[in-house]
């Protein structure tokens, strides 16, 4: 199977750091740095709670200020990687994220603790220039597949954050344990800063090296209603998941009374299955030519899964919760498969920019959604209703793809 993007396979075979599953790799590792600070903030929330007296609104807004600033400039990054190149949106993404962490470990109040946040956030867009990257690098047949494995290190990520993390500060405290994170980061900017270099073309009737430049066509990103639909659609996607992502770990402290390791641990099995599940659903969309059905066929399951676990939650014991956590992260597998239906819908000179669009809405989802249950948890401490909430969003997402389905490819 040809996995080549370029026809040119002795440029890529010569150099094995060429390789476009090489680079694919460095995207990989430097995607799992941005998810593991999207989520482990939520096996902080009880120890700052604790510790800095912060209510369950103020734990919710720090953990969305990560997608105040991510959702604010996914448009412009999507536009940056279309005219200057992606490779540079990256190093400079990597470089912000790395800054956000260090003023997060040197935070001690509120105000400190939402900038950091925000710089994280910014530093966190990476995901749109590195889907540009694909889509230059790899071959059309396994776009899903790429996309799933990028998205599934950042699941890595962010399971390892949960882990390493809830078992670190049980010994050494949050803010040494988060420090530790640091180290990761910089040496995927190392990575992107060495390998993640410009993609050029060979113009073959003087055989000059130049790099391609993209006609920019915006009229034709903002006609096309399925770009519209797939937004609306990933704003509930995104917000429900990272709801769920974010108060489930405060679930279990309160209901069962588990430690942090504990509820950090159960929390990480729905990130570990989605691992499995991105590139698994991406392999399969490839190969029967189906991402949008696979893509609402996880919406759909998220939504049942979700409600019978908010009607069952003071019912089931935490056995059920683990195995229900494990079970999200499986049927979540559809997520990863926006970026590349935004591939199948545009050119390669928009895909950044639409990919930007639509992945604004997907943290604007994540912002917004995660601190409306704050408030339903902080005012009633019901947490069956809260998570009822999630499962409507989940719906909704369903909904809003459904008429996807009879939009065609292309303009």
């Amino acid at each position: 199977m040809n996995i080549f993007q370029s026809r040119d396979k002795n440029r890529y075979l010569k150099h094995w750091w060429h390789s476009p599953w090489f680079i694919l790799a460095i995207l990989v590792f430097a995607f799992a740095q941005v998810h593991l600070h999207r989520v482990t903030f939520a096996i902080l929330i009880p120890t700052f709670i604790k510790s800095f007296h912060f209510t369950y609104l103020e734990g919710g807004i720090i953990m969305s200020a990560f997608f105040w600033s991510h959702a604010a400039v996914q448009i412009p990054v999507g536009i940056f990687s279309d005219k200057y190149g992606a490779n540079r949106v990256v190093k400079v993404c990597v470089t912000v994220l790395a800054i956000g962490v260090i003023a997060f470990v040197l935070s001690h109040n509120m105000i400190e603790f939402l900038i950091s946040r925000v710089l994280m956030g910014l530093g966190g867009a990476l995901l749109v220039p590195g889907v540009s990257i694909i889509r230059k690098e790899i071959h059309p047949r396994n776009h899903g597949l790429a996309v799933g494995i990028i998205t599934a290190g950042g699941a890595f990520g962010g399971t390892f954050g949960l882990i390493l993390i809830s078992f670190l500060i049980g010994i050494f405290g949050w803010r040494f344990s988060y420090a530790i994170t640091i180290i990761p980061i910089f040496l995927a900017l190392l990575l992107v800063i060495l390998f993640i270099t410009p993609m050029t073309i060979t113009n073959k009737s003087n055989d000059i090296t130049i790099v391609e430049k993209p006609k920019f066509l915006y009229s034709d990103v903002i006609r096309n209603h399925a770009l519209w639909l797939l937004s609306f659609s990933v704003l509930f996607f995104f917000g429900a998941y990272f709801s769920f992502l974010t108060w489930l770990p405060s679930f279990l402290v309160d209901r069962f009374k588990a430690s942090n390791y504990q509820a950090g641990s159960i929390t990480s099995l729905a990130t570990a299955g989605t691992i499995i599940s991105w590139p698994l659903s991406g392999f399969l969309a490839d190969r029967l030519n189906r991402h949008v059905a696979i893509f609402r066929y996880s919406q759909f399951l998220s939504f049942l899964l979700i409600a019978v676990f908010s009607l069952l939650i003071f019912r089931i014991s935490i056995t059920w919760t683990i195995i229900v956590s494990l079970m999200m992260g499986l049927v979540f597998g559809g997520m990863s498969l926006p970026y590349v239906i935004v591939l199948k819908l545009f050119p390669l000179e928009l895909a950044g920019t639409a990919n930007g669009i639509m992945n604004t809405f997907s943290f604007i989802g994540a912002l917004s959604i995660p601190v409306v249950l704050s408030v339903i948890i902080g005012d009633t401490g019901n947490f069956s209703f809260a998570f009822g909430v999630m499962a409507v969003c989940f719906l909704l997402a369903f909904v809003f793809s459904y008429n996807m389905l009879k939009i065609p490819e292309g303009f």
